[in-house]
């Protein structure tokens, strides 16, 4: 479900402000797909779910790869208490985040539903997700992020997003070096 959300997301920001807007009926439509796909009452409980489980996973990732921070936890017990104190805040950050868009992203899912599906596209998920299975799949789809074998994979990629962070950091640091020295010198030749 989560990928479902990112997809929908990622289709509902993806085309410009105008572009392929779909008739009103259209989004009725597909306001009426994402309260069966994800209802309301069930979002925050998602929501906390998946938040939870792809920060510890980040988390853990993390300390996989890069050995300085690891050393430094098990090194000054005192880091870990201050350390977890600041991922619960991040964590009840995001989730306070959630819910307050919650209802704009309910609507960025149906915008995003009816710009990429057709009435009858529309009425045949909703069919399916009507159906016992479609209703589990649906309601089970949040857990399905905090599965073990999905687990790994995002402490895998986080594990390779630290290591390789310090060097992408200092290459983006040469690639704009040179032109936020040419912008200074030109504002300086201008007398800006």
């Amino acid at each position: 479900m989560m990928l479902a959300m990112i997809f929908a997301t990622m289709l509902a920001t993806a085309a410009p402000a105008g572009a392929n807007a779909p008739t009103a009926q259209h989004l009725q439509v597909a306001r009426e797909l994402v309260e069966v796909v994800t209802p309301a009452a069930q979002r925050e409980q998602m929501f906390e779910t998946v938040i939870s489980s792809f920060m510890a996973n980040q988390l853990a990732g993390m300390m996989q790869a890069n050995p300085t921070i690891r050393r430094a936890f098990e090194e000054e017990p005192k880091l870990r208490p201050v350390f977890t104190a600041f991922v619960e805040r991040q964590r009840r950050l995001a989730m306070d985040d959630l819910r307050d868009s919650g209802e704009q992203l309910a609507e960025a899912f149906a915008a995003g539903y009816a710009r990429n599906f057709t009435m009858a596209e529309l009425a045949e998920l909703r069919r399916f997700f009507e159906t016992s299975t479609g209703a589990k799949y649906a309601s089970r789809s949040a857990a399905l992020m905090t599965d073990p074998a999905l687990g790994e994979w995002q402490r895998g990629v986080a594990a390779r997003a630290e290591a390789r962070k310090k060097e992408e950091l200092r290459q983006l640091m040469d690639e704009i070096t040179p032109i936020l020295k040419s912008i200074e010198q030109e504002k300086r030749r201008h007398g800006s």
